[in-house]
């Protein structure tokens, strides 16, 4: 919320991935992105998420069942992810809110790339939860993110 209350750049498109409860999304269109595209893997969260835009009546906010970027098909402004924090075999859809498995990062930023803008900007929150429960694991992200050409 404290970034986006400071982002300073296009504010036409933006894409939620794994959008959970909907927090990021409803935080993107308060802040005033045109359009908001939130999907999540979950068609549980999906529907929560659909109830809560029609509830408080958000107008630029699009909902869909989407594995990453598999059913996005515009690029964006501005694309955020609050990915999983642990590191594990995920059983269910549930578990997968939590628990990544590997190959996930490395998926997510080689489609990042094609659905964001030339001057966009790619936003991640990550716990630390994952660290603090493996201190000695490395960060899952960093080094995937500058390999696919993304600066921190």
């Amino acid at each position: 919320s404290t970034w986006l209350h400071q982002y300073k750049g296009a504010k036409d498109s933006s894409i939620d991935i794994g959008t959970g409860s909907g927090i990021l999304a409803f935080l993107l269109e308060r802040a005033g992105l045109a359009s908001v595209i939130a999907t999540d893997i979950n068609p549980n969260a999906v529907e929560s998420v659909r109830r809560e835009i029609n509830r408080y009546r958000y107008k630029n906010i699009n909902i869909m069942t989407s594995d990453l970027f598999e059913n996005i098909k515009d690029k964006a402004d501005l694309i955020v992810f609050n990915p999983p924090w642990i590191l594990g075999q995920s059983k269910s859809l549930i578990d997968q809110a939590l628990l990544f498995e590997e190959g996930l990062f490395e998926r997510f930023f080689k489609q990042a790339r094609q659905y964001l803008k030339p001057e966009g900007r790619l936003v991640m929150l990550h716990s630390n939860i994952g660290s603090l429960l493996f201190p000695d694991k490395e960060h899952p992200f960093e080094e995937i993110a500058k390999t696919n050409s993304f600066h921190l």
